[in-house]
């Protein structure tokens, strides 16, 4: 079986149980073992590590981080993401499908979770683009260029295409040295409710690891649909659906 995620450490790639798994900057083993060794990291068996519960709202934070979508969307999906990760190339292009397929139904939020040093440029620059309305923009840029092409996610490179956009460069800057604190937050948030690799989606707080089939995450979205049209409809405005039953009532740790 292919884990399609993108893992953080050698730990994390003893949590995957799959025969062959695939993550970014490190290749692919098809002995968890054989990969701790190379590390230096004895691996663990896979129930050491906590795992999400599927079935659980988690309180996933979404403020300051960049989204498509209307804010009174009814599903909210906070995607984890690195820009150094093809998995979460797929996931992201799946999401903006799912919204421009589900208009006024689905809000997408993407949180960063670095993996590789060398993505932060690329993660702050998406934030501080993201307060321009422009991460898509430059997640395609980085994404399909600098990452899939060039190889190359240095300042330089990001910076070169990124002033393609025409963005306002002095605010960008500026919400650069903001965004370094966003990107940080957001790792730690992510952390504690359970993300160990890219990409790991919440939809309305409900997590699914790795790069999921898009039949399997549609499935989630109607459930989740089905039940915020419902809270809705009892009096619960559209707007405060996702602060009241996901940021209130969900767990905020594993």
């Amino acid at each position: 079986m292919l884990t399609r995620v993108c893992l953080h450490s050698a730990v994390a790639v003893a949590v995957a149980a799959a025969t062959t798994l695939v993550f970014c900057g490190v290749g692919s083993e098809s002995s968890v073992a054989r990969m701790s060794s190379r590390v230096g990291v004895r691996a663990r068996a896979p129930e050491a590590l906590p795992q999400p519960d599927p079935a659980a709202v988690y309180a996933v934070p979404i403020t300051g981080a960049p989204t498509i979508g209307p804010p009174d969307a009814p599903v909210t999906i906070v995607q984890a993401y690195e820009f150094a990760c093809p998995h979460s190339h797929t996931m992201h292009s799946e999401l903006e499908q799912l919204v421009a397929a589900r208009p006024g139904q689905v809000r997408v939020v993407f949180k960063s979770f670095l993996l590789h040093p060398e993505a932060r440029r690329a993660a702050e620059i998406g934030c501080a683009a993201g307060r321009q309305g422009a991460f898509p923009a430059v997640a395609r840029l980085v994404y399909e260029r600098a990452f899939r092409v060039e190889h190359d996610l240095s300042e330089a490179n990001i910076d070169r295409h990124v002033a393609e956009l025409g963005l306002d460069h002095e605010r960008l800057e500026r919400d650069v040295r903001a965004c370094a604190a966003q990107i940080d937050r957001d790792r730690v948030e992510l952390s504690a409710v359970g993300t160990q690799a890219t990409p790991t989606i919440y939809v309305n707080g409900r997590a699914l690891r790795g790069a999921v089939r898009g039949d399997t995450l549609r499935a989630l979205v109607d459930e989740e649909l089905e039940k915020a049209r419902a809270a809705i409809a009892a009096g619960t405005p559209a707007q405060e659906f996702y602060q009241r039953h996901v940021l209130d009532a969900g767990r905020r740790a594993l």
